[in-house]
């Protein structure tokens, strides 16, 4: 495709900064139109109310609490800690595009996507309640794709460590690392070595946090769910009817919707080896969210969706035959 070098030079950044105010236009609506739900969620949060899953993930609340002990404004506070977050999400889905693509204006594009993805179904376009972790999350997980497709163990180490803190689902990123590693030809023995020591840090994190911040008397794994009428049932099983039926979903807020961007971002990345290997690693997202999460909250999903719009600003832009995996 031939691109004239104004709009080669231009167009990028303008869409990057129309996807930007695109996502301070709806946490800004959520802060106002949805004021309640979201600001009350998090006030629960930090007030321990929210059941034992909730207390495992508490780096939000170490964040959030010295700075409102110093007087800040809890709607502020709100706000920039996740405005932040966003921010750091869309540096590093960059810094991991740009190094998958070897391309600018592709990781701005996929920056871009990335932005319009989550916001679709994060917002109030999407499921209006958010969590304090739920910015965060998404931050780790370009993060930790950023560490995979560089081949950096130190930062990937530190990505699974702190970011298990915040949310559980880091868990996805120890097979994304095994996948990267072997496409780029690293041996057994060093790649063994490197992904016990993302478990170790994982599994120490998880069980630690459970063991010294989590009440003992609750659980903080649950695959049942218990509606507001009263009935209760598997998890699973309402997510597989959601798929069939659609029930609880719409137009905006559609795990259908969202399993089309997956599948055009996998296919869409042709021969590019190393994306398609890391979407295959994602089943160790999907399939817990699928057993112990509600599909219907695509807010669940956002940790990959870096890794989505990566493939999808190589299938926008490039001819990915030719694409060839970085070094």
């Amino acid at each position: 495709m031939i691109v004239s070098p104004v709009t080669r030079r231009y167009a990028p950044p303008l869409f990057v900064a129309g996807a930007i105010a695109f996502v301070v236009a709806n946490l800004q609506a959520e802060m106002t139109w949805y004021r309640e739900p979201g600001l009350w969620v998090t006030q629960d949060y930090l007030g321990g109310k929210l059941p034992a899953v909730f207390q495992a993930r508490p780096l939000a609340g170490w964040i959030l609490r010295p700075c409102l002990a110093a007087g800040l404004p809890f709607a502020f506070v709100y706000f920039w800690f996740n405005m932040i977050a966003w921010w750091a999400g869309l540096a590093c889905t960059w810094g991991a595009a740009r190094r998958i693509t070897g391309s600018d204006a592709q990781a701005m594009l996929a920056a871009a996507l990335t932005a319009v993805f989550a916001a679709t179904g994060f917002f109030h376009l999407g499921y209006s309640l958010t969590y304090p972790y739920d910015a965060p999350a998404l931050a780790f997980g370009a993060a930790g794709l950023w560490a995979v497709v560089s081949g950096r163990i130190v930062p990937m180490a530190v990505v699974v460590a702190v970011g298990t803190i915040n949310k559980e689902t880091t868990l996805w990123l120890i097979p994304a690392w095994m996948f990267g590693a072997r496409t780029r030809g690293t041996a057994w023995k060093p790649l063994l070595r490197d992904t016990a020591i993302l478990m170790a840090a994982y599994g120490a994190v998880y069980f630690g946090i459970r063991s010294l911040v989590v009440d003992t008397a609750g659980i903080t794994v649950q695959a049942v769910y218990q509606g507001e009428d009263g009935d209760a049932g598997w998890r699973l099983t309402d997510n597989l009817r959601e798929l069939a039926f659609l029930g609880a979903g719409g137009s905006n807020q559609n795990v259908h919707l969202l399993a089309l961007v997956f599948a055009f971002s996998y296919w869409g990345s042709g021969k590019h080896r190393l994306v398609r290997r890391l979407h295959l690693a994602t089943i160790f997202h999907i399939i817990p969210i699928m057993i112990m999460g509600n599909i219907r909250e695509l807010r669940l999903f956002q940790e990959i969706l870096p890794l989505m719009a990566a493939g999808c600003a190589l299938a926008l832009t490039e001819d990915a035959e030719r694409t060839t995996p970085p070094d």
